[in-house]
């Protein structure tokens, strides 16, 4: 033993003390690890205590659970947005003065996570803000970039107990800012769910919706919709705007105030069609239906269809404007916009056909082809159905 000692003596005593080593780093490792994490909950809650102008500290808490389903405007389909964290900001002596719900929703991307701050004494959104986004931050001024605080400041004060609960998309951040509205929606639902506010209910049901082919009335309202509403399953047909607010009774009981105000919110969460074309004006002097279709931007493509004199044929396409801007975009070969709008004017002028989708303005493709399959389906209606 005394010789394995003299012989291995050192080898051993480097091994524990290289053990040693190995087990105090890998605590000091975890040690340090732990502690930014804490240090990195400590400036999220602290962000969140500074959303409120007189908060103190915060209190998580565990709120009621909402099944509620959105549209995620990037994919077209539906999806449940994820509750994060709940807290209650507390003033100095320990009231609570605003509930604070961090909700991640889908944007251009997935993992948008916002926090929506409400004030329980108001019933009011008085502040939000982006904990973390994956947005695209810039495609020549697109995206995430156009939110400034112009924007943000429509989330300031903003009443809870109404019908038509929103805030206007920005173009050329369109995805992005409807993830904004689902999740404050959803943090509307949250509280209601959480304290004695009541969301206001109005009984209504979009049966149709359709657009108005009828010329003589389509400036006045380009879309028409079959409502059942009230106690009394009263029932209507209406004219709509492009922004899908009442403009008329077509036929039917009236609707009450309360649900014209709720209209262009019931109409947009129907998803009943695709209604990315907007009939824009027509023209009786000279015969002329001008339309616009969203694709990359908001506003997209603008055409105007020259009709005959009897008002039932197409006879013809003419470029008006564009807002797209797909040469900037990955594949895209060709000249810039209006390239791609024109090749696919010409083409349906000249044979009446739809050209496939151009690579690398796959978007602007698409809406060009919703367009002009409105159109053919715009000369079926004027010939009455066939």
């Amino acid at each position: 033993m005394k010789n394995f000692m003299i012989k291995y003596g050192m080898i051993l005593v480097l091994s524990l003390m290289i053990l040693v080593v190995f087990v105090i780093g890998g605590m000091y490792s975890n040690y340090m690890t732990n502690q930014i994490d804490v240090h990195v909950q400590e400036r999220y809650e602290q962000a969140i205590i500074q959303m409120i102008e007189k908060g103190d500290s915060i209190e998580k808490f565990e709120p009621a659970s909402v099944n509620k389903e959105y549209i995620a405007a990037s994919t077209g389909e539906s999806y449940q947005p994820k509750l994060i964290d709940a807290f209650k900001v507390l003033d100095s002596q320990k009231r609570a003065i605003a509930y604070v719900y961090v909700i991640e929703t889908i944007g251009n991307s997935e993992g948008l996570k916002i926090a929506y701050a409400i004030d329980p004494s108001t019933d009011r959104l008085i502040n939000i803000q982006v904990i973390t986004h994956n947005e695209t931050v810039s495609v020549e001024g697109q995206y995430y970039l156009k939110l400034n605080d112009r924007y943000f400041r429509r989330f300031e004060n903003k009443e809870l107990d109404v019908i038509d609960f929103k805030v206007d998309t920005i173009s050329g951040a369109t995805y992005t800012t409807q993830a904004f509205d689902v999740g404050m929606k959803y943090a509307r639902e949250l509280y209601a769910a959480d304290t004695d506010f009541e969301i206001i209910t109005v009984l209504l049901e979009i049966n149709s919706l359709s657009y108005n082919y009828d010329l003589l009335t389509v400036n006045e309202y380009p879309f028409i919709a079959e409502i059942t509403f009230g106690l009394e399953n009263n029932t209507a047909v209406i004219g709509l705007n492009n922004t899908f607010n009442y403009v008329s009774t077509i036929s039917g009981t009236d609707p009450t105030t309360s649900e014209i105000e709720a209209m262009r919110q019931f109409v947009t969460t129907a998803n009943l069609i695709n209604t990315n074309v907007k009939i824009q004006s027509f023209d009786d002097e000279n015969d002329v239906l001008r339309v616009s279709v969203s694709g990359f931007s908001s506003t997209g493509v603008t055409i105007d269809i020259q009709l005959n004199a009897s008002l039932d044929t197409v006879l013809d396409i003419v470029f008006v404007s564009t807002s797209e801007s797909y040469e900037y975009g990955d594949g895209y070969v060709g000249s810039p916009a209006p390239a791609v709008e024109n090749d696919f004017i010409n083409e349906y002028n000249a044979s009446g056909n739809i050209i496939d989708s151009v690579a690398g303005a796959t978007v602007t493709s698409n809406a060009l082809i919703r367009l002009l399959q409105w159109v053919e389906n715009l000369e079926t209606e004027l010939n009455g159905g066939n």
